[in-house]
């Protein structure tokens, strides 16, 4: 079963301010070094490769699917999926990319503790819990994938 990625408006924002800058600072910069202009412009591209897509559910498998790739997340050990976006409130990135195109990388909360994130959509946020870690992603019909979630990992 495959679930759409919507884009809250906050990402769609901060993606385009963000590739702005990213675009005038790297014109600005190639005057003085042409390499450190190229790197600055180039940045957008490589936030862009890792984007989130969308999420299909296979048996005992999730995957994120990525601009050119998918992340595959088994469902091995999955304890619990629900559907809240309250508890990524107060969330402190750790490594990641905290709204370039996506929210994805590893952050941490009082609520979660350590988990790896997968969101475009905060008000879509699924929580799965497993035995050893947490993960959150945030599919659209949030209600159903955490069901659907459930059922795959049986």
């Amino acid at each position: 079963m495959t679930f759409a990625a919507r884009w809250s408006k906050m990402l769609i924002v901060v993606s385009v301010v963000t590739t702005g800058v990213c675009l005038v600072a790297g014109f600005a910069a190639g005057h003085v070094q042409p390499w450190l202009g190229a790197a600055v412009m180039s940045m957008p591209a490589v936030a862009l490769l890792f984007c989130v897509r969308g999420y299909t559910l296979k048996p005992d498998l999730l995957l994120v699917k990525r601009l050119l790739w998918s992340t595959e997340i088994p469902l091995r050990g999955l304890r619990s999926a629900d559907a809240d976006p309250t508890l990524l409130a107060g969330s402190w990135r750790t490594f990641g990319n905290g709204g370039f195109f996506s929210v994805t990388g590893w952050f941490y909360s009082r609520t979660l503790g350590r988990y790896r994130a997968f969101v475009t959509n905060r008000s879509d946020a699924v929580i799965l819990r497993f035995v050893d870690r947490t993960v959150v992603v945030s599919p659209d019909q949030a209600n159903t994938f955490a069901e659907q979630v459930l059922t795959s990992a049986r």
